[in-house]
């Protein structure tokens, strides 16, 4: 396939149907980077579970209006 057709075929695809995809991994990397986290204090420069819920909520208006 030449680089005409490819760009087109992108800019053509509907990103949209990976929504549920992207949630899912979002939540996964979220709730792996608590699990191995958890036992670090908050003088480690860290976030904490709250800010991470407020990052995710800002890339997800669906979440933010809640």
């Amino acid at each position: 396939m030449d680089d005409e057709k490819l760009t087109k075929r992108l800019e053509d695809f509907d990103f949209y149907l990976l929504h549920p995809v992207r949630e899912t991994l979002r939540n996964q990397l979220l709730f792996m980077h608590r699990r191995d986290n958890a036992m670090r204090g908050i003088m480690t420069g860290r976030m904490t579970d709250d800010e991470l819920d407020m990052v995710v909520a800002a890339g997800n208006p669906a979440l933010g209006k809640k």
